[in-house]
């Protein structure tokens, strides 16, 4: 009984409590959205994040790259909603746009952590499995941001958009390190 309660005891302490991000931790700001006079589905803000991949075999050595960022041109912030509000409501309006960005970015981890865990990869058709494994993730990534704009009313519904920042944020911490650093861009790499 003893080495059961040492051994989780150790476990316990192995894996030490996980820093749990918050928003700051987000790097996201004003700064990289294009202010416009309207926006065709008529948000206040609309985020556009772009994940790319690339998958190569060299010498049966499967190598997949996922790489994401936010696009400043595409992401849009309605100047006059942004003008009009007062700086609470922006940094509400805010931290839903970071959500998304969250939602994204743990896909992004789920992705390659899913590939680390994959029990094998055909060599031959290798390419597939992986764009499979990537279309299931995207869209599960598109599900899960559909849900939170439901959900959260586009953050109007602010006790909604309580829980899912703080279940995206807990579900995004298994993945980053310490001091909560975000990698952009992650590589998987295994011997076929």
């Amino acid at each position: 009984m003893k080495t059961i309660l040492y051994i989780i005891l150790f476990q316990i302490l192995a894996t030490g409590e996980r820093n749990i991000p918050t928003y700051d931790d987000i790097p996201l700001e004003w700064s990289q959205f294009k202010k416009v006079n309207h926006i065709n589905n008529g948000a206040a803000a609309q985020i556009a994040i772009h994940q790319n991949f690339s998958i190569e075999n060299k010498n049966n050595r499967l190598t997949v790259i996922s790489s994401i960022k936010v696009d400043p041109n595409l992401s849009k912030v309605n100047e006059v909603v942004l003008n009009n509000n007062n700086n609470d409501q922006n940094r509400l309006l805010l931290e839903h746009e970071k959500g998304h960005l969250a939602i994204s970015l743990y896909y992004h981890y789920a992705l390659i952590d899913s590939l680390n865990n994959a029990k094998y990869i055909n060599k031959t058709n290798y390419k597939k499995e992986v764009r499979n494994i990537i279309q299931f993730f995207d869209k599960s990534k598109n599900q899960m941001n559909y849900d939170y704009d439901t959900k959260t009313n586009h953050h109007i519904n602010q006790e909604e958009q309580k829980i899912r920042n703080k279940n995206t944020l807990n579900a995004l911490s298994k993945y980053l390190t310490k001091n909560n650093q975000i990698e952009w861009s992650i590589q998987y790499s295994k011997h076929l």
